[in-house]
């Protein structure tokens, strides 16, 4: 009976180690998006810098984010080129080069589908609600 309840003890023990290294190998792959928008960096290099596979680490993201680990690195960009778009004078095209989209008219449709509106007028109107 006692090694039992060591056995049980030691099983809850190492299962909350494994998911205290879970919530840190995920609040690390944040930091690095973060760090990376302006970087071009996939979703598959993150994993490997975390040293987990990249079917487990999309496991693990999806079900503590509540969204996959793409689409939540494609929200921080959308975030960012909506503040490049208000705050600064780059064009369209530059925000998308600066957030390593190769094609600026990907970029353009991407917005668009996200923000029901295209990036310049995004940046207009935001401007003129600023002032």
């Amino acid at each position: 009976m006692l090694f039992h309840a060591l056995g049980l003890i030691v099983a809850v023990s190492s299962d909350k180690i494994q998911k205290d290294l879970n919530l840190q190998r995920i609040q690390h792959a944040k930091i690095i998006m973060n760090e990376s928008i302006f970087k071009g960096i996939s979703i598959s290099e993150i994993a490997t810098k975390l040293n987990i596979s990249y079917s487990l680490f999309r496991k693990l993201f999806k079900k503590m984010v509540g969204i996959s680990p793409s689409k939540y690195f494609s929200e921080l960009k959308m975030k960012k080129a909506k503040q490049l778009l208000v705050e600064t004078s780059f064009s369209v095209k530059e925000i998308a080069f600066m957030l390593n989209e190769e094609n600026p008219e990907n970029f353009h449709v991407f917005f668009r589908k996200n923000t029901g509106e295209t990036p310049v007028n995004y940046g207009l109107r935001a401007r003129k609600a600023a002032l």
